[in-house]
């Protein structure tokens, strides 16, 4: 079963996001806080991450940028408030899978959008 990281600080927000993962056959872990996601990561390992952008103690781009400098590189979907091409040139560099505006989003696009990170991340796995 493949594993997802839901990074999100709002707590009915992730139990949605988990709701659907799970019966669409994840299995899923939510950090509440960037620090939370960092420690998960630490200790286990996932196939992809939906990270939250605007989160209190630490945002989700300090969170991608962390996770990338300590070698996880698996398929990070940013959730945004924002249009994603105004959050492009704050996250250069950081190898995000997909940036999607969170009121837009569908239930099967974003099942769509995990598919295609997890795929990315095994593929990467294949490569390194």
């Amino acid at each position: 079963m493949k594993k997802i990281l839901i990074v999100e600080d709002n707590g009915n927000y992730a139990s949605i996001l988990s709701y659907l993962m799970k019966n669409n056959g994840y299995d899923v872990r939510i950090a509440e806080s960037g620090k939370d996601a960092l420690e998960y990561l630490a200790s286990d390992s996932f196939d992809a991450a939906i990270v939250d952008q605007w989160m209190l103690e630490m945002d989700g781009i300090s969170t991608i940028s962390e996770m990338r400098k300590r070698g996880h590189n698996i398929g990070i979907i940013l959730l945004t408030a924002m249009i994603p091409s105004e959050v492009d040139n704050l996250t250069e560099g950081l190898d995000i899978w997909k940036i999607v505006e969170k009121i837009k989003i569908e239930d099967e696009n974003l099942l769509e959008i995990v598919k295609e990170a997890v795929e990315f991340t095994e593929m990467r796995d294949r490569v390194l």
